[in-house]
């Protein structure tokens, strides 16, 4: 019983990390007065901080206020769900 369900285990961790691995194209709109839509691809096992991070610094070559801003001040809105970097 042990063994199997030391396999289970193995094989469920495995999955995990396989889909963890997986890229994910992710629309967003980055709101300044109007809205500005974009999309970023990242892992599915990224955190949102990397997210964020890669998002902050797509917008920095196009809108200047961004480039001194750290990820760690923006949020991710998602309908009501408001997510921080941390």
């Amino acid at each position: 019983l042990a063994l199997e369900r030391q396999k289970l285990r193995a094989e469920w961790v495995a999955k995990q990390t396989q889909i963890k691995e997986e890229m994910l194209e992710i629309t967003y709109s980055y709101w300044d007065g109007s809205g500005h839509r974009r999309s970023v691809t990242c892992k599915k096992g990224d955190t949102i901080a990397s997210f964020l991070e890669q998002v902050r610094k797509g917008l920095s070559r196009e809108f200047r206020e961004m480039a001194n801003v750290s990820s760690d001040a923006l949020l991710y809105v998602k309908e009501d769900l408001i997510i921080p970097s941390d």
